[in-house]
C-alpha cells in the first residue's frame, strides 16, 4: 500500500479517520463521547500581528507562512525576527498547547490546517494565522489537530472559507463553529498516542519506499550509462547482459522506462545488438530525401470539404504514439479533379506531423486504406523502396536519431518543419537483411518495455485498489 502513488499520504488520511471514530483502540465506550463544537473548547482565538518591520521593542521570531513546513508542522531556523513592543509580545505570544491555524492561503488545500505548537518559545505569529488556545481541561491540542485533518472537519473548512481576489479566508466564526465529538480527556490522550505509533511507521515506509525508488533509479541510470559509454565490444556486452539479467528490477519511475526505450532503439539502429560487428555489416549514409519517391503535403482550406462521411482526412491528431489511430476519424467529400488528391496515402507511406506542439511524430500506414488524404500539417512520404519502410519507420521515431533531428530543425514560437526539413533528415542504413533482423530485434525489445510499462501499471493500481478497499472495510 506505501508503493501506490499517493500511497503514504492516504494511510495518513485512514489513520486519522481511525482515531476520530474512536477505532484505534480496544475498547472504546462511545456513549460517553460528547459533541461540541470548537469554541466551546477553547479559551480564546486570536488573528496574529500585521507589523512587518519595526525598530520599537524587542527583537523576537514572527512565525509566518513559510514557517510552516508541509501544512502541519513549524520550522526552527531561519525565522524572521521583529520588534516587538511588551504588549505585542504577550498578546501575541505562541505557548506550548496553542493551535496556530492558517488564516488565509492562496490553496484551498492549506487554508484552515491547524499546526501545533509542541514547544513553548518567545515565539510571535503573523496575520496570515490565527492561534487557537484550547482549553487544557478538556481537550488535547494533538487530538484536536487529528480531528482537523478528517475529512468532515475539511468539509467544514471549505464551506466556511471565503474566497477573494483568488485569496481563501476562513475566518475565527468559522473555525468556532467546527464540530467535534470529544471523548473523555483520558481517551484522547490515549488516541493520539497511538496515531503518533502510525504516523511513525508511515513515515518509516515512506522512507523506505524513496530509498527503494532512489536505488532503483540509480541502477537504471548507471545501466543505461554503461551501455553508452562501453568502449570495447566486451564491454559492451557485459552491460547489455546485466540490464537484461535485471530487466524486472528497472525503477518504477515511467521517465526511465521512456528513456530504456530510447536507448534500446539507439542501440538496435546502430547495430550495437546485431551478433555481427558493426563494421562487418554494409551501411550506408543517406537522407530521406534521397529514398524518397515523394515528400509533399496536404492542400490547403480542405476544411470546407469537411463531411459526416466520404475520404478519410489524415490530421495531425491523428498520429499519436508513432501510430496512426483514426479512433475519431474525419472526412472530406472533395469536388471533381481536386488537386489535392495527389496526396492521396498508400500502405507503406510515412506520415510525419510538420506543425504544432507534436511536431516531427511519425506513423507508417500498415495496411491498405480506403480512399484517404493528408491534410497541410501532415507530410506525405512515399519510399522508392516500400520494403525499407519498417526501418525508416523505426529511425523516425527513435529519440536519439530521426526524432532528435526533426525535433533540433523545428524553429518559430510555434514549433514547424518545412518539407526541405523533412528531405534533408540523415538516415543511416543497411542492407534489407539486416534491416529486417534489427526490426525483429526492435520489436521484441519494445514488446519488453511494454510489459514492464503494463506491470508498473498493473501494481499500482493493485495498490491504489487494496487502499480504497481498506478504508471502505476500516470506516465505511
Amino acid at each position: 500500500m506505501a508503493a501506490a502513488e499517493g500511497g503514504p499520504a492516504r494511510l495518513r488520511e485512514l489513520a486519522i479517520e481511525l482515531a476520530v471514530q474512536g477505532l484505534l483502540l480496544d475498547r472504546v465506550d462511545r456513549s460517553s463521547w460528547k459533541r461540541v463544537l470548537l469554541s466551546d473548547v477553547v479559551a480564546d482565538f486570536q488573528n496574529g500581528i500585521a507589523k512587518r518591520r519595526s525598530d520599537a521593542g524587542k527583537r523576537i521570531p514572527v512565525l509566518r507562512l513559510a514557517d510552516i513546513e508541509r501544512g502541519n508542522r513549524i520550522r526552527n531556523e531561519g525565522l524572521r525576527e521583529i520588534a516587538l513592543t511588551v504588549a505585542e509580545q504577550e498578546k501575541y505570544r505562541v505557548r506550548r498547547g496553542d493551535i496556530l491555524v492558517i488564516r488565509v492561503n492562496g490553496s484551498a488545500d492549506l487554508v484552515g490546517r491547524f499546526v501545533p505548537c509542541e514547544v513553548e518559545r518567545d515565539w510571535a505569529y503573523s496575520d496570515h494565522l490565527i492561534r487557537v488556545r484550547p482549553r487544557a481541561d478538556l481537550v488535547d491540542t494533538g487530538f484536536v489537530c487529528a480531528l482537523a485533518r478528517s475529512a468532515a472537519s475539511r468539509a467544514h473548512v471549505v464551506a466556511n472559507t471565503v474566497t477573494t481576489a483568488g485569496q481563501r479566508t476562513i475566518n475565527q466564526v468559522g473555525l468556532g463553529s467546527l464540530p467535534l465529538l470529544l471523548p473523555p480527556l483520558a481517551e484522547q490522550k490515549r488516541i493520539v498516542a497511538r496515531v503518533d505509533q502510525l504516523m511513525a511507521l508511515i513515515d518509516d515506509l515512506e522512507a523506505k519506499q524513496t530509498k527503494k525508488r532512489d536505488l532503483s533509479t540509480r541502477f537504471t541510470k548507471a545501466s543505461l550509462e554503461a551501455l553508452t559509454t562501453a568502449d570495447s565490444p566486451e564491454a559492451f556486452d557485459t552491460a547489455w547482459q546485466r540490464l537484461l539479467e535485471h530487466w524486472d528490477c528497472v525503477s518504477g519511475n515511467s521517465d526511465l522506462v521512456a528513456e530504456l526505450r530510447a536507448l534500446c532503439l539507439w542501440l538496435a539502429l546502430s547495430g550495437r545488438l546485431e551478433p555481427t560487428k558493426v563494421d562487418d555489416i554494409e551501411w550506408r549514409d543517406t537522407t530521406l530525401g534521397d529514398l524518397a519517391e515523394i515528400v509533399t503535403s496536404g492542400s490547403r482550406g480542405w476544411k470546407e470539404f469537411y463531411a459526416a462521411e466520404g475520404a478519410l482526412f489524415i490530421r495531425s491528431q491523428d498520429i499519436k504514439t508513432d501510430a496512426l489511430d483514426l479512433t475519431t476519424p474525419a472526412f472530406v467529400d472533395l469536388p471533381e479533379g481536386a488537386e489535392g488528391k495527389r496526396t492521396r496515402v498508400q500502405r507503406d507511406d510515412l506520415l510525419v506531423t510538420i506543425t504544432g506542439a507534436n511536431v516531427g511524430k511519425a506513423a507508417r500506414v500498415t495496411r491498405a486504406l480506403p480512399e484517404a488524404y493528408v491534410s497541410q500539417h501532415v507530410a506525405l512520404i512515399r519510399l522508392r523502396d516500400p520494403r525499407q519502410a519498417p526501418w525508416v519507420h523505426t529511425w523516425l521515431v527513435s529519440p536519439r536519431n530521426g526524432r532528435a533531428t526533426l525535433t533540433a530543425t523545428s524553429y518559430g514560437d510555434k514549433p514547424g518543419l518545412n518539407l526541405d526539413n523533412v528531405r534533408s533528415v540523415p538516415i543511416r542504413i543497411p542492407t534489407l537483411v539486416v534491416q529486417a533482423r534489427i526490426i525483429a530485434r526492435v520489436q521484441h525489445l519494445m514488446r519488453l518495455c511494454d510489459d514492464l510499462g503494463a506491470a508498473l501499471c498493473r501494481a499500482e493500481d493493485r495498490a491504489s485498489k487494496l487502499i480504497e478497499a481498506v478504508v471502505q472495510e476500516m470506516v465505511g
